[in-house]
């Protein structure tokens, strides 16, 4: 099952070569092109192109866990070697990417979470394959068409018969204020919407009493395109009988409809969050529940309705957390999850099994430690610094590597630094005494 993993984590492993091979060959420039790291430099890019090649499938290995072990083990020595030739630190660091996916694996292989997790991933994947076919039509408007078929099909299939998920139309309150198109509404399968073609897959007029849930979809999600889709879900008309009607979910902390926008494909999330923070600081009718892009993961706003996390506060109106990479297939997990506890709210069943998956999602959205690590344990230096020595001397803030295996700290006594804090790169001045 950590098989659908493996990719992931050596994509991480080539960002990180990458990086260290960019690194390296700014410090080879700042030594005025000291050849010496022209061996290092060259094995890094070997190992980028033995990466690529493994994951376009033209490099197949039996365990690539431990055959990558084995390379990144050997460059690290190699940059070991350089550094005590030049008597310079470099810190290179690629092992730790895989210790990180050896920590992940630990943890979470067999675990319920992280077959949960898989599982709706591979959905996600999934609908983006579906997509990617889709595009071959060539025309926007047959584009969007087919998008939104997916997800009808998909809601349907997942949410199960209580839910009824619309292709398209309009919402309406009782005096008869109507919203912009939306993209896809859902409704309680027994509630009766109207089609006025009266055809399987025709646009809907629906009361905004009987609209559960109300999805804007984009098949690129940017930040003019989110803004639109926005504008669209403010212009539903507000259901002030909701709390009358439904103490269960009575108050602003339960938003009716529950709105979500999502984007097949995305172009920089992070502006587009950007753009839901200042859409939310001038006002807004309905709360945005989350924003998921099938490529790029999810984001969930801090004052999202049960069973998603919420602070019900003002200042978290917008994007607060969420998941990608792995993780990103939960954005449709939550989407379910939502959707159908507030239909069970409102069908008046049992609805504290939500609970205990809302418990289970949010574990599968944990990761160990802060993510995958860019630095090597073994070369931090915070944990040595100001450390007590004996009585009244101890490890001073004034520290260097001099290189990958020898770390220099400068002593201080009662707090008063005792050691010159220019500490000398070069070999000779520093005698035998670190041979």
């Amino acid at each position: 099952m950590f098989a659908h993993c493996i990719p992931h984590f050596l994509n991480l492993l080539l960002e990180q070569v990458l990086r260290e091979q960019t690194r390296i060959s700014v410090a080879k420039e700042h030594q005025r092109g000291d050849p010496r790291y022209d061996p290092l430099v060259s094995s890094l890019g070997e190992l980028a192109l033995e990466l690529h090649l493994w994951s376009r499938g033209k490099k197949p290995l039996d365990d690539p866990f431990g055959h990558f072990r084995k390379r990144c083990e050997a460059i690290e020595s190699q940059a070991d070697q350089v550094s005590r030739d030049m008597w310079r630190g470099n810190c290179l660091n690629l092992v730790s990417v895989l210790d990180y996916a050896e920590q992940e694996r630990n943890r979470l292989e067999g675990t319920f979470e992280f077959m949960l997790r898989t599982h709706y991933d591979i959905q996600r994947m999934r609908l983006l394959d579906q997509v990617n076919g889709a595009r071959l039509l060539q025309n926007n408007n047959d584009l969007g068409d087919e998008i939104e078929k997916i997800l009808v099909q998909y809601l349907s299939d997942n949410l199960g018969r209580d839910m009824h998920p619309i292709r398209g139309g309009h919402i309406f309150d009782s005096s008869g204020n109507r919203s912009n198109q939306m993209d896809i509404i859902i409704v309680p399968a027994d509630s009766l919407a109207m089609c006025p073609a009266d055809t399987v897959e025709g646009k809907h007029n629906v009361l905004v009493d009987q609209v559960v849930a109300a999805l804007s979809v984009k098949s690129t999600l940017t930040a003019a395109t989110f803004e639109a889709a926005w504008n669209d879900i403010q212009s539903i008309p507000v259901y002030p009988e909701k709390d009358s009607a439904h103490p269960s979910i009575k108050g602003t902390s339960h938003a009716w409809p529950l709105c979500f926008i999502m984007g097949a494909n995305s172009k920089d999330t992070q502006r587009v969050d950007e753009r839901w923070s200042k859409l939310c600081a001038s006002g807004q009718r309905h709360q945005l529940q989350m924003r998921i892009c099938l490529d790029a993961g999810y984001t969930v706003a801090g004052n999202s309705s049960w069973p998603l996390i919420a602070f019900h506060k003002d200042e978290y109106r917008g994007p607060f957390n969420g998941g990608d990479d792995l993780r990103s297939g939960l954005g449709l997990a939550w989407l379910l999850l939502t959707i159908a506890a507030r239909g069970a709210v409102l069908a008046r069943k049992d609805h504290s099994v939500f609970n205990k998956q809302r418990e289970m999602l949010s574990n599968a959205e944990l990761l160990t430690g802060c993510g995958c690590p860019t630095h090597s344990p073994r070369f931090n230096s915070v944990s040595r610094m100001c450390r007590p020595i004996d009585g009244v001397l101890q490890w001073d803030r004034c520290a260097r590597w001099i290189h990958n295996g020898l770390f220099v700290g400068s002593v201080s006594v009662n707090g008063r630094r005792l050691v010159n804090t220019e500490i000398p790169l070069n070999k000779n001045a520093l005698k035998t005494t670190f041979d």
